[in-house]
């Protein structure tokens, strides 16, 4: 069986895609067969673009930034606040300098320490300060992480170090913003779940690599999953109605009166056609 799932059909309003199928099934496994990401997300955005200038909260604007113009806007918020600043890229160093010729004051870098390559706490700026390490202008999506909630207790087998619910690490490799982000696996290689048991709902989120939701700014995404049935009997029926197909163009809904409903006919087209969009 084959469930699509669309962000402009099921998405709820935290930005996750939620389904609810017809009834509760039993499955064998369930396969990630693809997913489709617009690159629409910022590279600063509401996780990691707050800065505290003499105990003064900063948050810089979410939108995609390159580190020339990351120096720029970070020199412009410190000038607002203390002023006598000049922020500069050090294009070899990969590094930010932030040169005062005011009074000293001090600056967190709070959530975008990574973003600037400083390590966390209070600075004093006194006439100059320079990062710590190399500056991450990409800061936490290297790649993007499918979190899953099935609904159900099941054996999820790609954890990781991140916890049971992530389902799939996508690579962004060479992707650039504005371009359409691809995994495919059409030929089901590897489960993501396997003995799932009364399933009720499928609950799919996209993460950064700290596991914040990403926003998208919009635009949809899509993800499939194929849910093995073979060799399930039981099938948990809500409200005694199950979707009753007679062809695989044609479904209806039908009462039933017992819970054991395996139907060779029924179970071949439910695995190779139905698809909930």
């Amino acid at each position: 069986m084959r469930i699509i799932l669309q962000s402009k059909i099921h998405q709820t309003d935290s930005g996750s895609l939620k389904i609810i199928p017809p009834v509760a099934f039993d499955a064998k496994a369930i396969y990630l067969t693809s997913v489709s990401i617009p690159y629409t997300f910022y590279n600063i955005r509401s996780t990691n673009n707050s800065v505290v200038i003499n105990g003064t909260l900063v948050s810089i604007e979410e939108k995609n930034y390159n580190s020339i113009q990351l120096a720029s806007t970070l020199k412009n918020k410190l000038n607002e606040i203390v002023g006598g600043c000049v922020v500069s890229f050090d294009k070899q160093k990969l590094k930010y300098i932030i040169t005062n010729s005011g009074e000293p004051f001090d600056i967190d870098f709070s959530t975008s320490r990574r973003l600037f390559g400083f390590t966390n706490g209070v600075k004093t700026v006194i006439s100059h300060i320079e990062s710590n390490f190399i500056g991450d202008i990409n800061d936490g999506i290297h790649s993007l992480i499918l979190s899953s909630n099935i609904g159900t207790s099941f054996s999820c087998l790609f954890n990781e170090t991140f916890g049971t619910q992530i389902i799939a690490r996508i690579p962004i490799e060479s992707k650039k913003p504005g371009e359409i982000i691809h995994y495919n696996d059409p030929n089901n290689q590897r489960p993501i779940a396997t003995n799932v048991k009364a399933l009720q709902y499928f609950e799919i989120t996209v993460l950064d690599d700290d596991l914040n939701p990403l926003e998208l700014n919009g635009l949809d995404f899509q993800v499939e999953l194929f849910l093995d049935l073979k060799g399930i009997n039981k099938v948990v029926v809500e409200e005694d109605k199950i979707r009753n197909i007679e062809k695989s163009d044609e479904i209806v809904e039908a009462p039933i009166t017992q819970t054991n409903v395996r139907d060779p006919k029924r179970d071949k087209i439910l695995t190779e056609s139905l698809n909930y969009t």
